[in-house]
């Protein structure tokens, strides 16, 4: 494999076999505590143990605190999760959201997330990686492709998520 830099051609030596990509335009909203898929996922079948999957996630999200006047935060979490057909494991997560100290009213935080991970291979079975949403508690809401706009323009564009798979030998 090489990429070719503005200081010139740099190689490394790894061959990439296949390629899924999935692409999310419908709006997801998780309010509960509880850990949830958001549709956000995309499948793939390895074809060698010795191969390992990079999985780049990119998500439009908001979060806020449902009106909650009397809350000075709006929170989320998310994780990123593998099933190989035994249940979802979690691989890596974080939250978002925004606090505002002595500030009590509608709280909204927009922010587009982005992660890299590295899977290892240990057996055959199709795998789907999933984008999950929980923490919310009935408190605060967080919200996949629905980011706000104060000033429309018109002509809004569609928000969209994506997860890629590559399955490479490094």
């Amino acid at each position: 494999m090489a990429i070719n830099f503005p200081e010139g051609w740099t190689y490394w030596p790894s061959k990439i076999f296949q390629v899924k990509t999935s692409t999310f335009t419908s709006v997801h909203t998780h309010t509960a505590l509880a850990w949830a898929s958001t549709g956000l996922e995309c499948a793939i079948t390895p074809l060698d143990t010795s191969h390992k999957i990079l999985i780049l996630c990119n998500a439009a999200l908001r979060v806020n605190n449902l009106g909650n006047t009397s809350y000075h935060e709006a929170e989320g979490q998310y994780r990123i999760t593998a099933n190989t057909g035994s249940g979802d494991n979690p691989m890596y997560g974080g939250s978002a959201g925004i606090r505002l100290s002595g500030y009590a009213g509608q709280k909204h935080f927009s922010t587009n997330i982005t992660h890299n991970i590295r899977d290892g291979i240990s057996n055959l079975n199709q795998r789907t990686y999933k984008l999950q949403f929980g923490g919310a508690n009935n408190t605060f809401q967080i919200i996949l492709n629905n980011q706000l706009h104060y000033h429309a323009t018109g002509a809004e564009p569609t928000e969209s998520s994506m997860i890629t798979l590559i399955e490479y030998l490094p």
